[in-house]
C-alpha cells in the first residue's frame, strides 16, 4: 500500500509561496457523483476534505492547498480543480500545522493497528491455543442453544 505520508519537502513544494500572482486551484466535489469512498480524505495531505464513509465529502475552501492528490485518488472522477477567489487562499502556516497533526494521527493509528495485530498473533500463536479458542466458542454456542431449548447440562438436545 502506498504511504499516505508526504515528506516535509514534498509538502513545502505543494504549498503556495505567496509570490504567485495566481492562487492555487481549489478542489470541488460533485455531490451527485460522490460515493463516499473516503479515498480523497486519505489522500489529502492537510486534511482539507471532511466527510464520512458512504456520505458525500466536502472540501474546506480555506484549507485546500490545490495539490490535486484527491483528484487522482477518486475512483469516480467526482472531484475537479477550479480556480479560486483570492479570499480563499490557504494560510501556509495553518497548512503546515494541519500536515503535522495529520502525520501524528496517522502514526498513532498505525501503532494501534500494530499493537492489535501483535496481541492477536500472541493469543493465537500455537495450534493448541487456537484449538482451545475454537472449543470455547463451540461450548458457548452449545450453552446458548441448550438454554434456549430449556435443556440443562447433561441433557441431550436430540
Amino acid at each position: 500500500m502506498k504511504s499516505l505520508l508526504l515528506s516535509s519537502e514534498e509538502l513545502e513544494a505543494l504549498l503556495p509561496d505567496g509570490r504567485d500572482s495566481v492562487p492555487p486551484p481549489l478542489a470541488q466535489v460533485d455531490e451527485d457523483w460522490c460515493i463516499g469512498c473516503v479515498r480523497c480524505i486519505k489522500a489529502c495531505p492537510v486534511d482539507a476534505i471532511v466527510g464520512a464513509p458512504r456520505q458525500m465529502h466536502v472540501v474546506l475552501k480555506g484549507e485546500c492547498i490545490g495539490c490535486e492528490h484527491c483528484v487522482s485518488a477518486c475512483p469516480v472522477d467526482c472531484i475537479e480543480m477550479l480556480p479560486r477567489g483570492g479570499s480563499q487562499v490557504p494560510v501556509v502556516d495553518g497548512a503546515r500545522q494541519r500536515y503535522r497533526a495529520r502525520k501524528q494521527r496517522l502514526r498513532r493509528e498505525q501503532e494501534a493497528r500494530r499493537a492489535r495485530r501483535g496481541r492477536v498473533e500472541r493469543d493465537t500463536s500455537s495450534v493448541a491455543a487456537r484449538q482451545a479458542a475454537v472449543a470455547a466458542a463451540l461450548d458457548r454456542v452449545r450453552g446458548r442453544r441448550q438454554s434456549r431449548l430449556g435443556l440443562f447440562p447433561g441433557d441431550s438436545d436430540s
